[in-house]
Parts: C-alpha cells; structure tokens; sequence
C-alpha cells in the first residue's frame, strides 16, 4: 500500500502499475497508429483507453485488449471487409446504436455477399485460437433471414469449410444444425461468429487471409446492416 499512487481516486500498487507500464509497452508499435490525443495520455488513462479501445490507422481500425486476458483484440468497418461494393449501400449509423466508426453498411436485395481481408498476424496475441464475430441488425424492413444462413470458407485447403449460421434466435428444431447463433451486445448491436482462426499455425505469416461467403438458404439478406467484423480470442 505504501507503493502505492492515487490516480483518479483509484489506489493502484507498484505490482499494477508495472503491469500497466508492459501492457503498454507490449502494444507500442499498434499505440503509435492512434492519434497524438491518445499517445500523450498518461499510463493509467491509456490502459483504460485500450481495454475501450482506440481507433487506430486514420479511423480504420478499432484495437482494443480483453478485459478477460489483456489480449490483442480488433475490428474492421463493414465498408473495408465486404466485397462486392455493387451488392451495399453505406448509410450513417442507426441513432439509437453506439457505433466507433463513421460509415455502416446496409446490404441490398441479394441472397448473398462476401467478406473478404487480410488480417494483420501483429493485431493477434500469438498462440491464441480467435473467433471472429459479424456485429450486425436487423432493419425493421428485413422481413428475410428467417432460415439459417450457410458461411463457405473460400480460402482453398482450409478444413471444415462450411458452417450454418444464424442471423435470428432459432426455433429448437434448428439448434441442433446450426454451429453459431446470434447474441446481444453492449452496444445495443447483435453478433454472430461467422468464422474462426488459430494464429499459431501462421505466426510466420505476415497476414492471415479471409475469404467468406454467406448465402441465405431461403429469401433475401434486405435490411441487414452490418457494422463490421470484430477478432476476439475464444473463452
């Protein structure tokens, strides 16, 4: 306790301020892509800052570590990821969603589309199995994505390539078939993984490519608005 430092009415030890100060160190060269206003801040307010996380890359990217582990997590805007621009439409974010990016993604009359990156290896925590979540809603003019949603890896010689997914809570009937179901988060926005990755088996690697094609079993994806893809390691 005698170690001790005050700082915004939270007495933090010599042993969390050591840790603060290699979490930071650990995450330098990721910091230095934010702006100045969050490379001057103190240690304590930059710790906070980045387990809320920080955009980073001129607004592109939003890095953040989990409050589970202290481990890399990131997420991409919808407009970065998703392929065929002819199939979209940006908007603004809805008003009543808390959104970090400024542009969101409104998916047009079709029965499928495709997310499609490159993933930076030095955004993940090696040896880390990560899940990637669609953080998504449902317009009030989606009427489709009753039926569950089949996710294709694209990316040749991967294994399990194909997994069904679901954009709505499904019926028990359907449980038993379907590999993800959706969730609420914190933000009022709803997630559902739709893909998965293991960066030991590529820590040589300086990219780790995404290449994923969602197609609706039944009707159409009208009304989805897709906010981006969130990577956070698995429980």
């Amino acid at each position: 306790m005698k170690d001790g430092t005050n700082m915004g009415g939270v007495l933090k030890t010599k042993l969390e301020m050591d840790s603060v100060e290699q979490m930071i160190a650990d995450n330098k060269e990721i910091i230095k892509r934010s702006g100045n206003n969050v490379q001057i801040a103190s240690s304590v307010e930059l710790c906070l800052l980045l387990f809320k996380g920080i955009l980073i890359d001129n607004g592109e990217t939003l890095f953040s570590l989990s409050k589970v582990n202290g481990k890399r997590c990131h997420m991409l805007p919808a407009k970065a990821i998703i392929y065929n621009s002819s199939n979209i439409k940006l908007c603004n974010p809805p008003t009543e969603s808390r959104c970090r990016f400024e542009e969101v993604v409104e998916i047009l009359s079709h029965q499928d589309f495709r997310i499609k990156c490159d993933i930076e290896t030095k955004m993940l925590s090696s040896d880390t199995t990560y899940a990637c979540f669609l953080v998504f809603k449902l317009s009030k003019k989606c009427h489709g994505l009753q039926c569950p949603v089949k996710a294709r890896d694209l990316v040749p010689h991967r294994k399990e390539r194909t997994k069904i997914i679901s954009f709505r809570y499904p019926s028990t009937v359907n449980l038993d078939r379907i590999k993800w179901i959706p969730e609420q988060r914190e933000d009022e926005w709803m997630e559902v993984i739709v893909w998965e990755t293991n960066v030991d088996n590529m820590h040589n690697d300086e990219y780790v490519p995404m290449d994923l094609k969602l197609t609706c079993f039944e009707g159409n994806m009208s009304g989805l608005i897709v906010y981006g893809i969130d990577f956070r390691p698995t429980v």
